[in-house]
């Protein structure tokens, strides 16, 4: 009578171990999914290193802007500068790349009137920097005392003469690269300051700014 009883018991053992094992295999699975979700949860929400920045590159007319001791003002004839060089109007304003992977940037100073005091190694213009060897290109004269706002437009880039080199405001308009090389367009208009430009439907172009004392927008 004793052996009936042996096998039972040992099927019961076999039994148990059938159970643990398929409770096992689950509970496990489980702790490897969190593990592997926590893992995958914490690369993804890892703070990025920080960025390390260098010179580049130091534009070849902005870096020059300013007056020198020949630059007098259009209507007292006084001398704007004490000192040999004043410089003003370096600072960087704004920047874009184009398509062919050039770097543009404005810079200048339409309320010191760089362009036209100032001296001709700082002209304001276009200088493409050629990102592929770093090397700049020749200027674009904007005939502006700043290029402030850089617009990408249908692919091409746009800058708007923040206040014409005239000081009459009749050669407003915008620096373009849409032909294929860069190139001022009039704009017939003698705005005084154009502060930005876009377009409503992508073949017109709307410009905002000061235009004969009122703020003012015009469209082509």
């Amino acid at each position: 009578m004793a052996k009936p009883k042996k096998k039972q018991k040992q099927k019961q053992m076999k039994f148990s171990n059938n159970i643990w094992r398929r409770r096992a295999v689950p509970i496990v699975g489980i702790l490897l999914f969190a593990g592997v979700g926590t893992y995958l949860l914490q690369s993804l929400f890892a703070a990025a290193p920080p960025l390390s920045f260098s010179l580049y590159a130091t534009h070849p007319y902005a870096s020059k802007a300013g007056f020198d001791s020949t630059s007098v003002n259009y209507y007292t004839g006084a001398k704007l500068c004490s000192t040999t060089f004043c410089p003003t109007g370096q600072s960087i304003t704004d920047m874009e790349v184009t398509t062919e992977g050039h770097l543009i940037t404005g810079y200048g100073d339409w309320t010191a009137n760089v362009d036209s005091f100032g001296v001709p190694a700082g002209r304001v213009g276009v200088v493409p920097l050629d990102l592929s060897n770093g090397t700049w290109g020749n200027i674009t004269v904007a005939g502006s005392e700043a290029l402030d706002t850089f617009r990408k437009i249908n692919g091409k880039i746009y800058a708007p003469t923040t206040d014409p080199s005239d000081t009459l405001g009749s050669k407003s308009g915008y620096l373009t690269n849409e032909s294929g090389s860069w190139a001022l367009k009039h704009d017939n208009m003698q705005v005084v300051h154009t502060f930005d430009i876009a377009t409503s439907n992508s073949t017109d172009l709307m410009q905002a700014g000061t235009g004969q004392g009122q703020a003012t927008a015009y469209r082509s």
